[in-house]
C-alpha cells in the first residue's frame, strides 16, 4: 500500500513538473515592449506625466476676468479675449503684452508634495521677465494667449512670490494635479 501511495505521488509529481514545462519555450522573456504596454486589459504601473517640448509662439499679458453672459465675443483691438472654448471672457491690461515663445512646459510636485508646479521655459529669457511679477499681481493675472487671440491659461496669484519670473521661466506654484497636468495637456494639443 505504501508503494501506491509513492506512485501516486510521483504520478502527481510529473505532472505538475509536466504543466511546467509546456509553459517553457525558446523565446525570450517579455521586454516591455509598446506592442506589450499598450495590450488590452494591460495596466500601467504609474501615469504618464504629461510635458510639452518644442516652438510655440504665445503672448503674456497681465489681466483679469470680465463677468459677462456666455459666449465671449473677442476684441483685441480694446483687449478683450476668450478662454479656448469660448465661455469666459478677460481683460487684457494695455501696455503689459510680451511675445515669447514657449519652449518646454512641465510638471512636478512642489517640495513637501501638497500641491503641484507648472514652469513653463521661454526661449528668450528676457521676454518673460519684462511683464513682472508686481504688474501681475496688481492686475490680478497673468494670461498666457496664443496667436488666435485666445487665453490658454491664466495664474491668479494670491502674492507676488507664488508668481516667479527667472530667466526665461515662469513657474506657476501651486495648483491642483488636475489643473496642473490640464495646462500642459492643453499645450501638448497645441502643437
Amino acid at each position: 500500500m505504501g508503494s501506491r501511495r509513492h506512485l501516486a505521488a510521483l504520478g502527481a509529481g510529473a505532472v505538475l513538473v509536466a504543466g511546467l514545462l509546456a509553459g517553457c519555450t525558446d523565446r525570450p522573456a517579455p521586454t516591455g515592449t509598446d506592442q506589450e504596454s499598450s495590450a488590452p486589459g494591460r495596466l500601467e504601473a504609474a501615469p504618464r506625466i504629461p510635458h510639452f517640448e518644442g516652438r510655440l509662439p504665445l503672448r503674456l499679458q497681465a489681466g483679469n476676468q470680465v463677468f459677462v453672459q456666455p459666449p465671449c465675443e473677442p476684441d483685441p483691438a480694446r483687449g478683450r479675449r476668450c478662454s479656448l472654448d469660448g465661455e469666459t471672457t478677460y481683460l487684457g491690461y494695455p501696455d503689459s503684452e510680451v511675445a515669447a515663445t514657449l519652449v518646454d512646459a512641465s510638471v512636478a510636485p512642489n517640495e513637501n508634495r501638497t500641491a503641484w508646479v507648472v514652469t513653463l521655459t521661454f526661449d528668450d529669457a528676457a521676454g518673460p521677465r519684462r511683464i513682472g511679477a508686481t504688474a501681475v499681481a496688481r492686475a490680478g493675472m497673468l494670461m498666457l494667449v496664443d496667436d488666435q487671440d485666445r487665453v490658454l491659461l491664466t495664474h491668479r496669484p494670491v502674492t507676488v512670490p507664488q508668481l516667479s519670473i527667472i530667466h526665461g521661466r515662469v513657474t506657476l506654484d501651486p495648483t491642483d494635479k488636475a489643473t496642473a497636468w490640464g495646462v500642459v495637456e492643453t499645450l501638448q494639443d497645441l502643437s
